[in-house]
C-alpha cells in the first residue's frame, strides 16, 4: 500500500532525477514540484510540521523508517548525503516557491554544507522550510548561539510580514540551548557577553533566554520549566515589533505617549504568543510578566494574574542584567561586576530575592567578563566560574605589563578562600587599555570553531 509519505518522497526523488534532464522552470519539473507541494501541504494540514531525513544512515519520515529507501529514492538519498543533511523540515504555511528554492539548492553542484545551505535559503526568503545538518560530535556553543539569532530573525521577519510565527524552530533551538547549559554553563554565559549594537534586539533576546535557563538550572527547575523559561526568555520582547525603533533607540527622554507605547510591549507580545501554536500558558505569562517586578511596581499591573510566575521573575533578572551590560544609545555599557552591584540595590523591590540569590551563585563574586589587573601588571579576563561548587573564577591572561597582547593561552584559577592582590578594572581603565569584552568572547568562539573545522575537515 502506497502511503502519503511515499508519494511525497517519490515526487521529490522524481524532481531531483528530472533535474538532470530539464532546466529549472521547465514544465515537467514545475508540474512535479506542484504535485509535491500539494501532497506535503495536505499531509501537514492537521499538524505544525513534517520532516524527512537520516537517522543513523536510515531514511525516516516523521520518525517512521522508510523501507528500501536506497532502491526507491536514490537521487534524494544521494543529495542528502552529499550535502550532509540530517533533515528537511516543512512548516505549515510554506510556499511552492520556497519548495522550488530548496530543491534547486539541494541538487546544486555548489559545494555547500547543510548549515551553509540553510543560511543561503534564509537569505533567499525561505522561512518555513528548514535544513538541519548531520552533527559529527557535539555542536559548538557558537553554532547554537548563531542559530538562535537566526531563529529570532525569522520570528520577527514573519511578524513584519503579518504572519504568526511557527514555534517548532523556537522549541528546537531552546532544547539545544538547555542541553548545553546543563553540561557546560560557562561556555554559554561567555557567549552572552557578545553584544551587537546594530542587532541589539535579536542578541538581547537570545542572551536573556540563555541567562534565564542558566539561572533556572541553579534553582534546580525541571526540564519542562527550563524549556518554558528558555522559550519565554527568547520571546520576551516579541511585542517590540509594534514599537518604532525611533522610540526604543531614542537618546532623549520619552514623551508620555512614547512611554505608554513602550510599556504596552508585554501585552502585545503575549497576545501574539497566544496565537502561536504549541506554546504553553507559562510562556505566554512570562512574556506578559517580565517587567512586573517583585513588588509589582513595574508594568503591566498584576490585574490579570494575581501572583507572577517564578519563571517570569527569572526573566526579569536576566533582562535587566543583559540590558545593563550592553551599550545603548542612552547609556554606557556597565561592566558585569558593576551591573551586579546596581541590581543588588534593587533586591526585594525590582527583583525576587530567591531568584537574585541563584543569579549571584551563577555569576559568582567575579562574573564572567570581569577584568582584573595583577601586581605584575598583567591583565586577565574571567572566562569561567565554578557555579556548582566553590564559585572560584578562571582567569585568562590577555595583556602583559606593557599592555601588549599575550599570544599564548595562560589561565589561572583563583581560590577565593586564599588572599589575592589584584584590582578589578574600571570602565575608564578598560577603555584606556583598548579592551573590548564582546570582541574577546566573539574571537574565542571563532577560534574554537576554526580548531574544530581543522580537526574534522
Amino acid at each position: 500500500m502506497t502511503t502519503k509519505s511515499d508519494i511525497i518522497l517519490q515526487n521529490i526523488n522524481g524532481a531531483l532525477k528530472n533535474k538532470k534532464l530539464y532546466p529549472s522552470g521547465h514544465i515537467v519539473l514545475d508540474t512535479i514540484i506542484s504535485k509535491t507541494y500539494r501532497a506535503i501541504t495536505e499531509y501537514i494540514s492537521g499538524e505544525e510540521s513534517a520532516f524527512f531525513g537520516m537517522i543513523e544512515e536510515e531514511m525516516v519520515f516523521d520518525d517512521i523508517p522508510v523501507m528500501d529507501a536506497n532502491d526507491r529514492f536514490p537521487e534524494l538519498l544521494g543529495c542528502l548525503k552529499k550535502k550532509n543533511v540530517e533533515a528537511i523540515i516543512f512548516e505549515k504555511g510554506f510556499s511552492e516557491e520556497e519548495l522550488k528554492n530548496v530543491l534547486n539548492t539541494l541538487y546544486s553542484d555548489q559545494k555547500t554544507t547543510a548549515l551553509e545551505m540553510d543560511r543561503l535559503l534564509r537569505a533567499k526568503g525561505v522561512k518555513r522550510i528548514k535544513i538541519r545538518a548531520i552533527v559529527k560530535g557535539e555542536r559548538l556553543t557558537i553554532e547554537i548561539y548563531d542559530d538562535a539569532i537566526e531563529v529570532m530573525h525569522s520570528v520577527m521577519g514573519d511578524l513584519r510580514m503579518g504572519k504568526i510565527p511557527n514555534s517548532s524552530g523556537i522549541r528546537e533551538i531552546v532544547t539545544e540551548m538547555t542541553d548545553t547549559i546543563l553540561t557546560d554553563p560557562s561556555s554559554i554565559i561567555g557567549l552572552t557577553m557578545i553584544k551587537d549594537y546594530d542587532d541589539y534586539l535579536y542578541t538581547h533576546c537570545v542572551n536573556v533566554g540563555l541567562l534565564s535557563v542558566s539561572i533556572g538550572k541553579i534553582m534546580e527547575l525541571d526540564k519542562t520549566d527550563l524549556t518554558n523559561l528558555g522559550i519565554g526568555g527568547l520571546l520576551h520582547d516579541l511585542g517590540k515589533i509594534a514599537v518604532s525603533e525611533d522610540i526604543y533607540k531614542k537618546t532623549s527622554a520619552l514623551s508620555g505617549g512614547e512611554w505608554e507605547k513602550l510599556k504596552a510591549h508585554p501585552i502585545v507580545g503575549s497576545d501574539i504568543a497566544k496565537r502561536m501554536e504549541g506554546l504553553d500558558e507559562a510562556v505566554i505569562r512570562v512574556i506578559y510578566e517580565h517587567h512586573m517586578r517583585y513588588d509589582n511596581s513595574g508594568y503591566p499591573k498584576a490585574d490579570i494574574y494575581t501572583k507572577p510566575l517564578a519563571i517570569g521573575q527569572i526573566v526579569c533578572v536576566a533582562d535587566a542584567y543583559d540590558a545593563l551590560t550592553t551599550l545603548r544609545v542612552y547609556q554606557r555599557r556597565h561592566l558585569p561586576i558593576e551591573a551586579v552591584k546596581i541590581m543588588n540595590g534593587l533586591v526585594n523591590s525590582h527583583f525576587h530575592p530567591g531568584v537574585f540569590s541563584a543569579f549571584i551563585k551563577l555569576l559568582g563574586v567575579y562574573p564572567i567578563g570581569t577584568l582584573m589587573q595583577f601586581p605584575d601588571g598583567n591583565v586577565g579576563i574571567v572566562t569561567a566560574v565554578d557555579a556548582a561548587g566553590s564559585g572560584d573564577p578562571t582567569v585568562r591572561l590577555i595583556l602583559d605589563d606593557k599592555g601588549r597582547e599575550i599570544d599564548h593561552e595562560e589561565e589561572i584559577t583563583l581560590d577565593l578562600n586564599a588572599e589575592h592582590n589584584f584590582s578589578v578594572l574600571s570602565p575608564e581603565n578598560t577603555i584606556s587599555k583598548k579592551i573590548n569584552i564582546s570582541n574577546f568572547f566573539k574571537d574565542e568562539a571563532s577560534k574554537e570553531k576554526e580548531a574544530t573545522e581543522e580537526t574534522t575537515g
